[in-house]
This record gives structure tokens, sequence and C-alpha cells, in this order.
């Protein structure tokens, strides 16, 4: 069962009703200064990169699902905005050029679950950033994938959509099964998902941040100015390719 697959029917009408986009984005526009190439690192549907490509000159696009690609690639062109875009895993990014802003939201680091995966991306971003360049991403917190998520299910309800959320955690790695049932006109088409998240800690995404290279890291409490505590269950981080002295 391919993760995204067929959930790019129905991201949007749910993910819209959770995640204050508009916030995100201006949490990472307040960090960098307008201009220079941004990449946009697992963009899913576009609904960060269509907020920040407008300030850059030039804007790329990757993500391992082609169908949310598509979406994304589609949603920036409707608005005059032209991309470049990868179906591929952006921990294998190689392209030979350097960017301002690397951007990688929504936890999709949380799905870097195999050995090293997460560190390859972390060195992929920083060897594909510019000099003063910034790569911004978060992560669900350990306390949301052990605590709110763990081994607990959820049922969601709307006028066309209901689905089931069923979790269950082992050894640092939540496992979430989403079975959709989505109106179509008289109908319900039923779509399957299957996605796995790693719990990370903070100070081990820190270290690994620091051992690569990275300069000036700071964790947030989501796309906040305010830190983290223990109870925070997005945490963002920002970090820097400062120039060598």
């Amino acid at each position: 069962m391919e993760s995204y697959s067929g959930f790019s029917k129905v991201y949007d009408r749910l993910i819209m009703e959770d995640v204050d986009y508009d916030a995100f984005a201006s949490f990472i526009l307040s960090m960098k200064e307008e201009g220079g190439s941004y990449m946009d690192a697992a963009c899913g549907t576009g609904n960060i990169s269509l907020r920040i490509a407008p300030y850059f000159r030039d804007t790329t696009l990757i993500d391992l699902s082609e169908e949310m690609l598509t979406l994304a690639v589609k949603k920036l062109d409707s608005l005059g905005i032209k991309t470049r875009a990868f179906n591929i895993p952006m921990e294998d990014m190689q392209f030979g050029e350097s960017f301002s802003l690397i951007t990688s939201v929504l936890d999709s680091v949380n799905y870097l679950v195999e050995d090293g995966q997460a560190e390859k991306f972390f060195r992929a971003a920083y060897d594909h950033l510019e000099e003063d360049g910034l790569l911004v991403f978060d992560i669900n917190s350990s306390y949301k994938l052990t605590e709110i998520l763990g081994n607990n299910d959820f049922i969601y309800t709307s006028d066309d959509i209901v689905y089931t959320w069923e979790n269950s955690i082992e050894d640092g790695l939540v496992e979430m099964y989403l079975n959709f049932f989505v109106r179509e006109g008289r109908l319900y088409e039923r779509v399957e998902e299957l996605h796995h998240e790693k719990v990370f800690s903070e100070p081990e995404l820190i270290d690994i941040l620091h051992r690569i290279g990275f300069k000036d890291i700071e964790a947030w409490d989501s796309y906040s100015k305010k830190r983290p505590h223990e109870e925070t269950e997005r945490i963002t981080f920002t970090a820097w390719k400062r120039r060598k002295q």
C-alpha cells in the first residue's frame, strides 16, 4: 500500500481544516530575506510553496508522490509561478546548484524512518544551500507521536468524507492505517493509506545538524517565536549554512 497514492484526492480538504499555512509562511519569510532560489522538499500539494515562491527568483519542488507533485505544479502554474519539479526522495537530491532557502514542512522528516535516512537528507540540504542559506523543517514531536497518537484510534466525519485512523507504536516507530470513504455523487470511494513516522527527539536532531556543519540552530514551538515545551506537538527547526570565516 503506497503512502499518498490515493490520499492526494482528499489531502487538501482535510489538511486545510487543521493547518494554518499562512502562519507557516509568515514565520519562514520573517527568517529569510526575499530573492534567490527556493526549494520545497516533500512539497505535497504545494500549499506552502505557493505562499513562499512569489518572493523568490525561482522555485524547485520535490516529492515522492507523483500525484501530490502534479497537484503542486498545477497550483503554482495557475498563479503564473513557473517551477521545476522532481519526483524523487528528498534525501536523494543531486542538482549541482545552490539555494538560499530550503523548506520541508508537515513532519516530512518523520517519514525518514530508515537508519541514517534523516541525516542523509540534512547533508543533502546542507550541500545544496548557498552560504548564509537557511533550512526550515518541522517534526511531529515525541510527545505527539507517543502520547497523542501512540496506540490510539480516531474517527472523523464530514458531509463528504468519513475516515478511521488507527495507530500503533513499537520501538520508536508509529504505524498509521487510514481508511477513507469519500463521497462521489451517490457513491463512496474507499481509499486506504499506510504511513510510518519515526520518533525523533529535539536534542538528537540538533546534534546531527551540528555534526553536518549547520550553525545558529534553533528549535521553536511550531511556527511561532516561542520555544518548545513538554507538550509541544510540532517542533520547527531553523538551521543556517554560514559563510566560512
